[in-house]
């Protein structure tokens, strides 16, 4: 996967609350797995604001690890992976828990 390697700090939800109502973190987690669970679109908010990222596996045809998706709804969790724009929309490409 083309893109920036970074390891970034903030919070995987699901796209759809996120951008309707603005929900997320701890109070939105249950829900915003099962909209994970349904195949929702996700998205990273990153801790220190700016542009949220849609979430990409790093690998085509690869589901993103169940430590990322069991921390959905998190707040404060850390990412590897690559960052880049692709028409107009910031991407974070997922390659799993920085340790």
């Amino acid at each position: 996967m083309q893109g920036r390697a970074v390891n970034v700090r903030g919070e995987v939800t699901d796209a759809n609350c996120y951008f309707g109502a603005h929900r997320h973190a701890y109070d939105h987690a249950f829900c915003a797995k099962m909209c994970a669970a349904a195949g929702g679109p996700l998205v990273f908010v990153p801790d220190r604001g700016g542009q949220p990222y849609l979430v990409l596996s790093e690998r085509n045809g690869v589901k993103l690890s169940d430590n990322v998706l069991d921390r959905i709804g998190i707040p404060g969790i850390v990412l590897k992976g690559k960052v880049f724009d692709a028409d107009g929309i910031h991407v974070l490409a997922v390659d799993g828990l920085a340790q």
